[in-house]
């Protein structure tokens, strides 16, 4: 990893691809310069045939960048260190994972939560992505967030389930003693269902109401109705909002994007 010295004064773009739209971020090391964007992605065509157009079509993606991050918002699989072998990635995801045989598998390391998660990308979008950017790393989408929550300090006594709601699903994770216990993905279009989901694992976990805390991150229509009914069956509900660190107060960014782009974080 480079250091911030190395680094300041570099333009680096910071992207999010999902399904409905894309977002992107483009900074200077150093400064508070700082330009972003949107694109809404046309129904019935790939993510891919989307970022070629948004490269046709988005003036901030017209620039040459120095180095770009990009998020992505795809299928993962989590393996503990231990037991992690590069070469056996297509199988390990194909056993746990099918629907994405014809796609590239990839892995990056979580080494504060002695992890590796693989996860599966389209090979248009690398193919685009090679085309346009000479030095770029690809992330799944809940890389920060997984990143940002390992490096909380651990409450004594109390255990806590997180849920990343994003892009209609929500991802409950639970990390305890620098590994996760828990991660899964569900939907979450109804906020009933995402309730369930909710209060099930909690169960599940065996995580007690009266001493256990969840804690909602990110962005749903639902979360005002989820946060109020979770109360009725746990005493401890933490709604987060965007880190107080943030890039701009003013503008409203995607939670794990603007997580991404306060932890720098660069191959």
């Amino acid at each position: 990893m480079q250091t911030q010295s190395t680094r300041r004064g570099q333009e680096i773009l910071f992207a999010r691809l999902s399904q409905n739209s894309f977002a992107f971020l483009a900074q200077v090391i150093g400064q508070d310069k700082q330009q972003s964007t949107t694109f809404d992605t046309k129904s019935g065509i790939s993510i891919s045939a989307n970022l070629r157009e948004a490269f046709q079509s988005v003036p901030l993606l017209q620039s040459t960048y120095n180095q770009a991050v990009i998020l992505v918002d795809t299928a993962t699989l989590l393996v503990p260190e231990e037991e992690f072998h590069e070469e056996d990635i297509d199988l390990m995801f194909a056993h746990a994972l099918s629907g994405h045989e014809h796609e590239t598998k990839k892995c990056v390391t979580l080494p504060g939560l002695h992890a590796v998660v693989v996860f599966s990308i389209a090979k248009d979008i690398i193919t685009i992505l090679s085309d346009h950017f000479s030095n770029y790393q690809i992330l799944p989408l809940c890389h920060p967030v997984w990143q940002h929550v390992s490096r909380q300090s651990d409450y004594i006594g109390r255990q806590r389930l997180n849920a990343y709601f994003h892009d209609g699903k929500v991802d409950i994770f639970c990390i305890s003693k620098n590994r996760f216990k828990f991660c899964n993905t569900f939907g979450a279009t109804y906020e009933h269902d995402a309730l369930y989901y909710l209060l099930n694992t909690f169960t599940q976990l065996g995580f007690q109401a009266s001493r256990d805390e969840f804690v909602i991150m990110g962005d749903t229509p639902h979360k005002k109705w989820i946060v109020e009914n979770l109360k009725h069956y746990v005493s401890q509900v933490t709604l987060t909002d965007s880190p107080a660190s943030a890039p701009d107060a003013n503008h409203s960014y995607p939670y794990d994007l603007t997580l991404l782009s306060t932890q720098q974080i660069m191959p």
